[in-house]
């Protein structure tokens, strides 16, 4: 709590998700007119890629369930993203995952997957 309490006084943050059940489909519940392009997503850690192994889950199944090593997305201006990495920073790893365009939904291109809806 501490870490997002920062980054929002530091910060013009638009929109806050956690990234759990339901994996990266839960960024579409903060706008529905835009689209969340994922470019640089975390790596995936370790367990996951067992899972997908052991399971022999494929990619869409894993990312609309699973987060993938990303548990929680700051959604703001990208002049603002110095800041909010800065603030989170000492408790959490942070980065620039990607970016808010037109459309709708979420696109992850570097894995070929898309939502439209949760």
């Amino acid at each position: 709590v501490r870490p997002v309490l920062r980054a929002l006084r530091r910060a013009n943050v638009h929109g806050m998700a956690h990234i759990t059940g339901g994996g990266l489909r839960n960024l579409i519940r903060l706008k529905a007119n835009v689209q969340f392009r994922i470019t640089e997503p975390l790596p995936s850690q370790g367990v996951f890629t067992a899972l997908q192994s052991l399971g022999a889950v494929d990619d869409s199944e894993m990312y609309s369930t699973f987060n993938m090593g990303m548990g929680f997305a700051i959604v703001a201006p990208p002049e603002e993203a110095k800041d909010i990495i800065r603030a989170v920073r000492p408790d959490f790893s942070a980065k620039v995952v990607g970016e808010v365009v037109r459309g709708q939904g979420i696109q992850l291109p570097e894995r070929g997957l898309s939502w439209t809806t949760y």
